[in-house]
């Protein structure tokens, strides 16, 4: 059969596949697969990245991720996304964001999208709201580049890891001392309790949305007012919460433009 990347007719392949062979995105299997819609093997030559803003989350907290497809010749890209159980089975809640959509249980992108930058990329930002279940889940994804023809080169993610915690865990909660300068434009300095050292410092901006997360903060953390995706986040209240066993701190700052 013909296969294109701006026809529907791949939706002709079987679900299995890991492939984006439709410009209005399709599913794929996170336990492999393939089928002759592009090829039946990865690519080396695709990569597929996902960053999400944070690893651990509480029940039903919101994370950001930004997955992004990278290819040196190919035209246009797209991808499928999913966050599973260790039986594989589709947990929480995704957000579609621009140029994404919800298909069944799964993200896939809403249009095809081309390449640009070097390295040549197209990039993806959509969230996903944890299951009220803590455990250990993973996300998977694939990407792929493909041009108006039957040619093109998928490639699956590294799975990633995302811990939803017991919230009863967390036992002794207080304020970190003040951040300074505050209010901030460029840099804001955050002091970690020297027995925090090493936890887990989470952003969120006054409508609840983490902005960006650190692992491993050490004392007199210094933030460059940036988000994950490396943008200067907006001027406004800005939330700062420092995780390490089951002690937290939590402080807040103004950003100011």
């Amino acid at each position: 059969m013909q296969k294109l990347l701006l026809i529907p007719i791949a939706l002709l392949c079987i679900t299995a596949q890991p492939l984006i062979a439709n410009p209005n995105g399709q599913n794929f299997s996170v336990k492999g697969g393939g089928c002759s819609c592009h090829s039946n093997n990865e690519s080396s030559t695709t990569t597929t990245l996902v960053q999400p803003s944070k690893t651990t989350v509480k029940p039903g907290e919101q994370i950001d991720f930004v997955l992004s497809v990278q290819n040196a010749t190919r035209s246009r890209s797209g991808f499928a996304f999913s966050v599973t159980d260790d039986a594989f089975v589709v947990v929480g809640t995704l957000t579609a964001g621009t140029g994404t959509r919800k298909l069944g249980t799964q993200l896939t992108h809403s249009s095809a999208k081309s390449f640009s930058g070097t390295p040549r990329a197209a990039s993806w930002t959509f969230s996903w709201t944890a299951p009220t279940t803590p455990g250990v889940y993973t996300v998977y994804s694939v990407g792929n580049a493909a041009n108006s023809g039957s040619s093109g080169d998928w490639r699956y993610s590294t799975p990633i890891k995302i811990t939803v915690e017991d919230v009863q865990s967390v036992e002794d909660i207080g304020e970190l001392d003040a951040l300074y300068p505050n209010p901030a434009s460029s840099s804001l300095t955050v002091p970690i309790p020297e027995n925090m050292a090493g936890g887990t410092l989470t952003i969120k901006s006054a409508d609840g949305r983490t902005v960006n997360s650190f692992n491993d903060v050490e004392q007199s953390f210094v933030w460059n007012t940036r988000s994950f995706n490396g943008d200067a986040v907006p001027a406004g209240v800005y939330y700062f919460i420092v995780d390490a066993g089951n002690r937290r701190r939590t402080q807040r700052a103004v950003i100011i433009r």
